[in-house]
């Protein structure tokens, strides 16, 4: 299946082309990925994540290759958990209400965890390419890998505008997710943190696609939709069978009702 964007490029939505940790695989995750047109036999056939990185390391080099996979991987699997949180927790308010009828304070900590973790990600995947002596996988360290002086300079600077869209979340993981700053705790006169919402995020991991797809586009003429992850056994899976749940467990207490009530109660005469 494809959609068109602008020119030559195609959104393509095979499934298992996401390459993650066996951890990360479990629940049947398939990402919306591109193919590289000129090595795909057929669009009905679905690649292994072992494939897709050979391809991507075949076409980018050694050097570039295995880092736009790696860093593919991760945003796509960034994406993904910002999509459940969306699920969950910014769908309608009756979703919520059903949350919070079930399991109000299970849930309270899951949105709290995976908003807290949402933002501990996008810090990482901007961070600077190395820490002292250590090396990180991040955005900032692409533009060094690709030979192309055009592209390099295109890809720095869409890196930049990724970065300062993450700034938010920089601040508060170097504040109060990762580190605790005294002052900010003890509500001391200090910076406060930055203010931070969904459109934050949102403009954030719009930025940090663009920087990848930037790289996609110029190599394989493709790109990737990475806000159509597909999932089984998801948050959508979850709030059905809560739904399932309640009303059977409301029908259940309604024939309670009913079978004591006083016309039908055995006289005491």
């Amino acid at each position: 299946m494809a959609v068109p964007v602008n020119g030559p490029a195609r959104f393509y939505t095979p499934a298992g082309t996401l390459s993650c940790p066996p951890a990360r695989r479990r629940g049947g995750i398939a990402i919306v990925s591109s193919h590289i047109v000129s090595l795909v036999d057929s669009m009905s056939r679905h690649k292994s994540p072992e494939e897709v990185e050979q391809e991507r390391s075949q076409v980018l080099g050694p050097q570039l290759g295995p880092l736009f996979h790696a860093l593919h991987d991760e945003f796509a699997w960034l994406q993904m958990k910002w999509q459940e949180y969306r699920k969950l927790f910014a769908h309608t308010r009756e979703r919520v209400e059903l949350l919070n009828q079930t399991a109000r304070t299970f849930f309270w900590i899951l949105q709290d965890v995976l908003w807290k973790d949402v933002l501990l990600h996008l810090a990482r995947l901007v961070d600077a390419s190395s820490t002292g002596r250590k090396t990180n996988l991040t955005i900032q360290a692409l533009p060094a890998s690709i030979a192309d002086p055009t592209l390099a300079a295109d890809v720095e600077r869409l890196v930049g505008e990724a970065v300062a869209r993450c700034d938010f979340a920089k601040d508060w993981r170097n504040r109060s997710l990762a580190h605790n700053d005294l002052n900010l705790r003890l509500d001391r006169a200090t910076q406060p943190l930055e203010g931070v919402s969904r459109e934050h995020v949102e403009t954030a991991l719009k930025a940090v696609a663009d920087v990848l797809n930037r790289i996609e586009l110029h190599y394989f003429k493709v790109a990737t939709d990475f806000s159509r992850v597909v999932l089984t056994d998801d948050a959508e899976s979850l709030v059905f069978h809560l739904g399932v749940a309640v009303k059977a467990e409301e029908r259940e207490r309604r024939e309670r009702r009913e079978r004591w009530s006083p016309r039908e109660r055995p006289s005491q005469e």
